[in-house]
């Protein structure tokens, strides 16, 4: 069972690679093994991180979350 609001945020570059898919399939294995809900984050265009950014931002926010891209050119 997950622990009450706590929350692993798994970001990749692209939900169509296998490799990612793998990535995150292994995550959720890990965070639900510790008790911790998941959520992936990637663009809706595969590889394009200044068009996702907002998105993914708006979207952790949405979680509590206080993140903040550690690229500020991504934040205009």
């Amino acid at each position: 069972m997950a622990r009450q609001g706590k929350h692993i945020i798994c970001i990749t570059k692209n939900g169509t690679n296998p490799a990612y898919e793998g990535a995150r399939i292994g995550a959720r294995r890990v965070a639900e093994a510790a008790g911790y809900e998941m959520t992936s984050l990637y663009p809706e265009r595969p590889d394009d991180a200044v068009a996702s950014a907002p998105r993914s931002e708006r979207r952790l926010r949405a979680t509590g979350s206080t993140w903040r891209s550690p690229m500020p050119a991504l934040h205009r």
